[in-house]
């Protein structure tokens, strides 16, 4: 009885979760595409990370693969908020998931697994235009690569000469927001778990 109770809730809570994640997506994401903030995708992502952490700290079963699980469900409620099929957006959503699912399924769930989950899962949006869109559909990886380092270019404020060093500096950019997202979700996950069970 128990065990089918637990299993219930790890149901719901993937079901909550995934939700918030495609909610974050569609919504947030609708508004930093209108004020065209730059590197949008790293903040929806961080956001994103932050969310399924947080929510794999409260899952009862942790076997399977929940992060992939949540990240169909967030993908499923991006479509109806678009009402059209943008397999590009979807692709990246699972990669996401895929990249905190196999991260802390080898590391574990704990501090490290998280805060290596964050950082994978926040490096993606920097390499995905390149990745993604430069060889799988076919833009050309130059021309993704030269759009990379443009976007980067008014951030760091340096000239395409030194087009290694922007992209070194956003690495490190990126993979500090990844770490930041990964703590938090470690954080807020511990937290949740505590005044669910009268700890705190």
């Amino acid at each position: 009885m128990k065990n089918k109770t637990e299993e219930h809730y790890t149901i719901a809570y993937i079901a909550v979760f995934g939700t918030l994640w495609g909610i974050s997506e569609a919504v947030l994401g609708g508004f930093l595409h209108i004020i065209n903030m730059p590197f949008k995708g790293t903040v929806l992502t961080a956001i994103g990370t932050v969310i399924l952490l947080t929510g794999a700290w409260l899952l009862p079963v942790k076997r399977g693969f929940p992060f992939l699980y949540m990240g169909c469900i967030a993908c499923v409620v991006k479509l109806f908020s678009m009402g059209v099929l943008r397999i590009n957006i979807f692709v990246s959503l699972m990669i996401e998931a895929f990249l905190l699912q196999i991260t802390v399924s080898a590391l574990g769930y704990n501090i490290l697994g998280y805060l290596a989950a964050g950082m994978l899962a926040c490096l993606w949006p920097l390499f995905s235009r390149m990745l993604l869109y430069g060889l799988i559909f076919g833009q050309g990886f130059y021309n993704m690569y030269y759009d990379t380092l443009k976007e980067a270019q008014k951030i760091v404020g340096l000239s395409f000469k030194g087009g290694i060093i922007i992209l070194g500096i956003m690495t490190a950019i990126h993979a500090a927001v990844g770490l930041a997202a990964g703590y938090i979700g470690w954080m807020s996950g511990r937290k949740l778990k505590g005044i669910k069970y009268g700890k705190i």
